[in-house]
């Protein structure tokens, strides 16, 4: 009885002893890891000053950890004191230059202390980590903007947009900020730089009835009725229900006394749309009509001679050039035919104006069938050429509209060959380099892509469109280094996008070096992209797995923890951790590394398949140290995640074998599946499992 009660003192003493020594000074903290984590807690909490207190005490154990001077700046910006912050941020930057939350909190500071400038650098320096992330890149412009800095924060933001055209938020925020562009250029009485924008913005938002009547009052303004006129019609094409702008449109009408068009055009709106608005606006168009035909339109006049019989080239040329002009398109193809039969079928001005006229009906047909006849006869004329030009740029486009790039390509090629100083031209060449491409004529399209940049230096697609082409003509290790050449002399914001466009064609091009075997290509090429993006993803991962079938396992090593810091939820690089334990042997260490992980993805066949093996080695190695039991528990674990593992079973045959269970033995081990060469030897072995399981009997 004494024995049992000293033996028991003796067992509280030593937990004592145990929990004492365990609280002191340090807490129970060993490392900085440690420290980081409790003081995150606390912060997490609110509780602020604890660990503060906690952080003090790690600082004076571990100077310089980069987490701890993050910590210590995030306390201090929670304070308020921002150059307490700054001063540790940046000192968590000095020792660890990866440290995003340290610099995502830096450019916290400097945007609230308006130092802006410092806050882009750190913005720039984010991004060259994660260059897809587009809050950033809205943050940068955000920061521009406080600098005052508009003409870089719109530049960057067409740039953006025009990079990730479906983002409705970058959209939203390109067309604010052109809004609030033209809404100042006008106030600030700059009609013409008003009516750019707004024409620009129209484009990128066709459906607002606002800007069409913004833009039509600004041409007004200016004195030019007659293309306010254009831009109702183009408002109304988009919007034809809109009453403002029909009501605009009949009301410039009347101020160009065009009366009759304004009041044909009321009669169509109204079988449409009856409102009281359009009503009104109808019967006063009547009673203007009426006013003027008091005064009676020299048009009417000239008529009523020419149909009198004064048919002299002065009545005729003003009823033509007047029905023409106000759109009278019935007596204006009369007039025409009278001109032709007075002046013969080869006139340059008739034709001409029969073709303006047949545009101005929408006969695209017509318009281009007596545009061709004009230019058969006058193929020298500049005005001709360009109108001609148009035409066909106009069939090119319904045509590639419909993938008929073939048939399109004949009608883009007479473009651009008559002018290379005309933005027609310019959109000639490429959509002839879109036909060839879309065609597969990859030769021709590289042609194209060379005059293209020859005759318009300020070609901003060349690089990409080069590289597109030779990715596409097998050359994918030219273009990718066409595109090393364009990143080292670019700047930092196209550098960027240039690092995208070179991924882009790197990671198949991997995938495919992977596919035929060659791994030492395959790993070449990792290595770069890794080296020029550093977080991207398939990089990693291939640089990873190319590594490890070289042989390289330091590298292999490197490319993991690379993808760990960038990645620390992702499976695939915690499994890869895993192989490195194993491959020191450290079988049990990599089984306690990979159980929390299990449990939070007990799904992921990458995880599940990491702990299988490492199960396995472990439980060859419990059996070589002449314990089966642990080695069974060990494969009994496994095998919870992963029941159907052949090899696992396999492996716990053996280790029954070891401990001389014939019968299990032979049950498990008839899971393995040999080779060919091996299959007579493992029949014996299973023969042998059987005698030994009939001796026991």
């Amino acid at each position: 009885m004494n024995r049992e009660f000293l033996h028991k003192i003796t067992i509280l003493g030593c937990l004592l002893l145990l929990i004492t020594s365990s609280v002191g000074t340090d807490k129970g903290f060993q490392t900085p890891e440690q420290y980081a984590q409790i003081v995150q807690e606390h912060f997490a909490n609110e509780e602020w000053e604890a660990g503060k207190e906690i952080l003090d005490e790690g600082l004076q154990k571990y100077p310089n950890v980069s987490d701890l001077e993050w910590l210590m700046g995030k306390y201090w910006f929670h304070e308020k004191d921002y150059d307490q912050s700054r001063y540790h941020l940046v000192k968590a930057v000095d020792d660890n230059y990866n440290n995003v939350n340290a610099k995502h909190l830096l450019v916290d500071v400097e945007d609230i202390t308006e130092n802006y400038s410092s806050a882009i650098c750190y913005v720039n320096e984010l991004l060259e980590v994660n260059p897809y992330w587009r809050g950033l890149w809205r943050r940068k412009i955000e920061l521009y903007r406080k600098q005052n800095n508009d003409v870089e924060a719109d530049r960057l933001l067409k740039r953006i947009n025009q990079i990730y055209p479906n983002d409705t938020i970058l959209r939203k925020d390109y067309i604010y900020s052109m809004e609030i562009g033209y809404q100042q250029m006008k106030k600030g009485g700059n009609r013409k730089e008003a009516i750019e924008k707004l024409t620009e913005l129209i484009k990128v938002s066709p459906d607002n009835e606002e800007y069409y009547l913004d833009i039509i009052n600004l041409h007004l303004q200016e004195g030019n009725r007659e293309a306010a006129l254009g831009w109702t019609s183009n408002g109304l094409a988009v919007l034809p229900g809109s009453g403002a702008l029909i009501v605009k449109r009949a009301s410039i009408l009347g101020e160009l006394a065009r009366y009759p068009e304004a009041l044909a055009f009321m009669r169509e709106q109204m079988r449409r749309n009856n409102s009281p608005a359009i009503r009104r606006m109808y019967n006063d168009l009547l009673m203007e009509a009426a006013r003027a035909e008091k005064q009676r339109d020299p048009y009417v006049l000239y008529g009523m001679a020419y149909e009198g019989g004064n048919k002299n080239k002065e009545a005729l040329d003003y009823l033509l050039n007047t029905s023409v002009t106000r759109g009278y398109t019935d007596d204006a193809l009369f007039y025409i035919r009278e001109a032709k039969k007075q002046y013969g079928n080869s006139d340059k001005g008739i034709l001409y104006k029969e073709y303006m006229l047949y545009r101005q009906m929408n006969e695209d047909d017509l318009a281009y069938s007596a545009l061709k006849k004009l230019y058969d006869m006058y193929p020298d004329d500049y005005d001709i050429t360009l109108a001609m030009s148009a035409q066909h740029m106009k069939k090119a486009e319904k045509l590639m509209e419909l993938g008929l790039y073939a048939e399109a390509l004949p009608h883009v090629l007479f473009v651009s060959q008559r002018h290379f100083d005309n933005e027609v031209n310019g959109a000639a060449w490429e959509k002839a380099l879109s036909c060839y491409i879309n065609m597969k004529r990859y030769n021709e399209a590289l042609a194209t892509l060379d005059t293209i940049t020859l005759h318009f230096p300020e070609y901003e697609n060349g690089t990409l469109k080069r590289a597109f082409i030779l990715d596409k003509m097998d050359k994918t290790e030219e273009a990718l280094q066409l595109y090393l050449s364009a990143i080292e002399q670019s700047d930092e914001d196209m550098r960027i996008f240039y690092v995208i466009g070179y991924e882009e064609l790197a990671v198949p091009y991997i995938k495919k070096c992977m596919e035929a075997g060659a791994t030492k290509k395959a790993y070449s090429e990792a290595v770069k992209l890794v080296s020029l993006n550093p977080s991207s993803d398939l990089g990693l991962r291939y640089a990873i797995n190319s590594a490890g079938l070289l042989g390289k396992y330091d590298e292999f090593e490197k490319y993991t923890e690379q993808g760990i810091n960038y990645y620390p939820e992702e499976p695939f690089f915690q499994a890869k951790r895993s192989t490195i334990l194993e491959r020191d042997k450290k079988y049990e260490a990599s089984l306690e590394f990979l159980k929390p992980i299990l449990n939070k993805y007990p799904s992921n066949k990458e995880i599940i398949g990491a702990f299988s093996q490492s199960s396995e080695y472990r439980a060859l190695q419990l059996t070589k140290a002449k314990d089966p039991e642990q080695a069974l528990a060990v494969l009994d674990t496994a095998l919870l995640y992963d029941s159907q593992n052949r090899s696992l079973k396999y492996t716990k045959g053996v280790v029954y074998e070891a401990n001389r269970q014939a019968d299990s033995a032979y049950y498990y081990q008839k899971f393995y599946e040999p080779s060919i060469m091996e299959y007579r030897s493992f029949q014996r072995h299973l023969s042998g499992l059987r005698s030994m399981m009939l001796k026991n009997e």
